[in-house]
């Protein structure tokens, strides 16, 4: 192996091609450079710093579309106020409607009272009929009564043999006197 790797490096060989191949030199690894020494970092003076964080800013404020700061703080201020004033607007009516709302409900309580339903039927009407068509709240009571007549209707007890509380009092009284009459007697 050693005379092959010598002849490789020393010995002229015809590669076909006419011409006698070149002797190659030895390669021998180079030694590794020294490492340099790093630059020392680059120290700034706080008027510098300054320097360019007013650079930085103004560019920012630029791209925003602001000539300065002070421009800049002016516009804010101004929206600030003005979304105020919406804010306000709102609130207000809010309470509006609110009032108005309730001023609605209170008519329709009334108009479903006078057409005869029990009041503890009248909100589950006025609930049904706020999901009605109609121009007012009259209309559409009356389109919740024509489609739902039970809402009318005399109250019934829900419970018993329909004859109602004055009978069930004078039961009270007959077993009142019967008890008292089985004391006494």
């Amino acid at each position: 192996m050693k005379k092959d790797y010598l002849r490789m490096y020393f010995e002229k060989a015809d590669d076909g091609a006419g011409e006698p191949a070149v002797e190659k030199e030895p390669v021998t690894p180079k030694e590794p450079e020294p490492p340099k020494e790093p630059e020392p970092p680059k120290t700034f003076t706080q008027e510098e710093v300054n320097a360019i964080n007013v650079k930085t800013k103004n560019k920012f404020y630029k791209d925003l579309g602001f000539k300065d700061e002070e421009a800049y703080k002016e516009d804010l201020a101004t929206k600030q106020a003005n979304m105020g004033a919406v804010e306000k607007l709102a609130a207000a009516e809010l309470a509006n409607s609110e009032t108005l709302t309730r001023a609605e409900v209170a008519e329709a309580k009334v108009a479903v009272l006078e057409l005869g339903v029990p009041k503890n039927k009248a909100d589950r009407v006025i609930k049904l009929a706020k999901t009605y068509d109609g121009e007012n709240m009259a209309d559409k009571v009356a389109a919740v009564l024509k489609e739902y007549p039970e809402f009318k209707a005399a109250g019934v007890p829900a419970f018993g043999n329909g004859t109602g509380g004055e009978n069930q009092e004078s039961k009270e009284e007959k077993l009142k006197k019967i008890f008292k009459a089985n004391l006494t007697g």
